[in-house]
């Protein structure tokens, strides 16, 4: 009961944030109601931004996340209850000509650490010291004094930072910004059917620095994207034997050896376009009939300049992805599977690779028109079948079922979310597994 009460107040409490949408930067509202009635078709809007510069279009969306892990508060199972802020983001787009753009999407909500000089200070460390049996004067001490003129403090990141360019044949976007690889890891936070991505998507590279291209064809039945990007990954990625929900590490500054990873994606959209790169619907309020399938490759020599065997640092990797979405009147469903290799070093320095596999199945039905939705998830997750990793309650495998309802305020920017997950996973030696079901109530407003 005590859980129940928690949810209700939980939701209650992310309702009740207020939200206030200003004045917009440019006319984006108004082509987007136009489009959204049929009066404007996607290269009349083209036509309009190439037309009008320079111009600035400000977005963003605010999302508070309640999760509760429902476990019996042992060491192996224990109960977490918590409200936090999820995403707090503003996307900043600047039309500089007809054929150039930059985007910048800085993440506010989910600080990360940095080093800074500061003033010097002084920290002395005492050892050594030996008291006598009987009492008396302390001897033997050593006293150290170290200097330190840097800090760590909470800083605001970039998301995407790059730079667009429109030439007529495609877009070239170069900067910080998603690898093509994965629908659900491509698909925007903000049309997620579920309050978060798959397991499947974890196995993607997310964004990374480098460039990519993409572009129509085929009276836009054919999508297709090519990228080149750093593909940085920091030393000690795979902590021990246990792997982290994305080995790349994002916003990489630099390259980490003199190769880079490379990918490519395919969308065939034969009934008409459902939405490519980062925005596929899903939110089903089109009420019209498509269906597409696409596929995804990557591979990346990421191993260290010097070559050096580092425990758990990653050498190289690969991965191939398949999925598929259809979607009617008020009904969407989707498939992915990924298969990933992983080459990397042990803590013996040496050599081991893991073969990884996942797959999710997703669907969801508006029952009350662009309002109510209910939404199903089966996802599947094998962390390496070779069990040398595993995953971080020392699981082979997870195995996750997800029930989830949307409410809908579309006048507003408003959605309200909350999925129950039935978690399982299956331990090594045939030990117990973890008692870690989930809730997950999620309010996003988004302008």
């Amino acid at each position: 009961m005590k859980k129940i009460l928690a949810l209700v107040m939980a939701a209650f409490f992310t309702a009740a944030v207020p939200a206030f949408a200003g004045q917009m930067i440019g006319d984006k509202p108004l082509i987007e109601k136009l489009k959204e009635k049929g009066v404007l078709t996607d290269d009349d809007i083209k036509a309009i931004n190439a037309s009008d510069t320079p111009k600035i279009e400000m977005s963003g969306r605010f999302q508070t996340q309640y999760k509760n892990v429902l476990g019996d508060n042992s060491a192996a199972s224990p109960v977490t209850d918590s409200l936090f802020i999820r995403r707090a983001r503003l996307e900043f787009k600047a039309q500089l000509s007809p054929i150039a753009f930059v985007k910048i999407e800085p993440e506010f909500g989910q600080v990360a650490q940095k080093t800074v000089p500061s003033a010097q200070t002084a920290t002395s460390t005492t050892t050594g010291c030996t008291s006598p049996a009987g009492g008396g004067a302390v001897t033997g001490c050593t006293t150290a004094t170290s200097l330190s003129n840097t800090k760590s403090v909470n800083t605001v990141y970039l998301e995407d930072a790059f730079i667009g360019i429109t030439p007529g044949f495609g877009e070239f976007d170069i900067g910080n910004h998603y690898v093509p690889f994965s629908l659900d890891a491509l698909t925007s936070d903000k049309k997620l059917a579920f309050v978060e991505r798959t397991l499947t998507s974890s196995l993607a590279p997310y964004r990374q620095v480098g460039v990519s291209w993409q572009n129509y064809a085929l009276d836009k039945v054919v999508f297709y994207q090519l990228g080149m990007f750093n593909g940085y990954v920091q030393p000690g990625s795979l902590s021990g034997t246990k792997l982290a929900n994305q080995i790349y590490t994002g916003n990489g500054a630099a390259n980490d050896n003199n190769k880079y990873l490379y990918s490519a994606r395919i969308e065939f959209h034969p009934l008409g376009n459902m939405g490519s790169g980062t925005a596929p619907t899903q939110e089903n309020f089109e009420g019209v009939t498509n269906f597409a399938i696409g596929a995804s490759y990557y591979t990346s020599d990421d191993a260290p300049a010097t070559g050096a065997a580092t425990a758990s640092t990653e050498k190289a990797s690969n991965g191939a992805e398949i999925d598929a979405q259809f979607k009617t009147g008020g009904f969407w469903a989707a498939a992915e599977y990924i298969l990933r290799d992983v080459k990397y070093w042990d803590a013996a320095s040496a050599e081991k690779t893991a073969n990884q596999s996942s797959y999710s199945v997703q669907a969801t039905y508006m029952f009350i028109p662009d309002t109510f939705s209910v939404a199903l998830r089966y996802e599947y997750l094998k962390y390496d079948g070779n069990s040398v990793i595993v995953g971080a309650s020392g699981q082979n495998e997870d195995k996750w079922m997800t029930v989830g309802l949307n409410y809908y305020l579309l006048k507003n920017n408003i959605r309200l979310q909350a999925d129950y997950i039935q978690k399982a996973e299956t331990m090594p030696g045939g030990a117990a597994e973890p008692k870690n079901d989930t809730i997950l109530a999620m309010l996003t407003y988004h302008f």
